[in-house]
């Protein structure tokens, strides 16, 4: 999305320094991708999709790579004015981001994401993203950093069961979904199966 688009023009650590030195003109640029991205929306509407998923990685393990603040100023219109666009095509929109991306979040769920997609929910923490529960939507893959490549099955099974209880809580709430391309990172793939297995068995248990 936004902040990636970015990143393949401009550069990762260019973008870092452009938020403080020339935020006037990244916001320009954003504009100008804000435009381009409300056009996609319309041809994808055209032909039916119900609605998008993109990436913005926003986070290291610790925190978020810019804060609150400038994602407020930059940012946050930015998302606003094309989620909108998805929303008066009656789309939804989801959002993929890694780290830990607390302290964005009310910005998120302003700005209109119906959905976060987190590999790493671990590293936000469940009881953090709990605090949002109701008001935001998330898909979860048991956690790719902590989890999936060194627990044994049955341990991924528990941590399914413990997102399910935190964050399936909310009328629905919690979206099951895996990591697919388990080659990629080495996973186990029985580890993978595990986290189907226990959506499977532990999915309806709120019902």
């Amino acid at each position: 999305f936004f902040y990636e688009r970015m990143q393949f023009l401009r550069g990762f650590g260019n973008i870092l320094a452009d938020v403080k030195r020339h935020p006037d003109k990244l916001l320009e640029l954003g504009e100008k991708l804000a435009d381009w991205y409300c056009w996609l929306i319309d041809q994808w509407a055209k032909i039916g999709c119900d609605g998008i998923i993109t990436t913005d990685d926003w986070g290291t393990n610790h925190g978020t790579f810019i804060s609150p603040k400038d994602f407020k100023s930059i940012f946050h219109p930015l998302y606003k004015q094309v989620i909108e666009h998805c929303h008066d095509h009656e789309m939804l929109f989801v959002l993929h981001s890694c780290g830990n991306i607390y302290s964005l979040i009310p910005s998120l769920i302003d700005t209109g994401v119906d959905c976060l997609q987190l590999d790493s929910p671990r590293m936000t923490g469940l009881d953090r993203l709990a605090e949002f529960g109701g008001k935001i939507s998330y898909m979860c893959v048991a956690d790719i950093a902590e989890v999936i490549p060194f627990k044994t099955p049955k341990e991924v099974e528990v941590e399914v069961y413990r997102m399910i209880k935190k964050l399936g809580i909310f009328n629905g709430g919690l979206i099951g979904t895996i990591y697919a391309d388990t080659t990629a990172l080495h996973f186990p793939p029985e580890n993978m199966k595990a986290v189907i297995r226990a959506y499977k068995r532990f999915g309806t248990i709120l019902n």
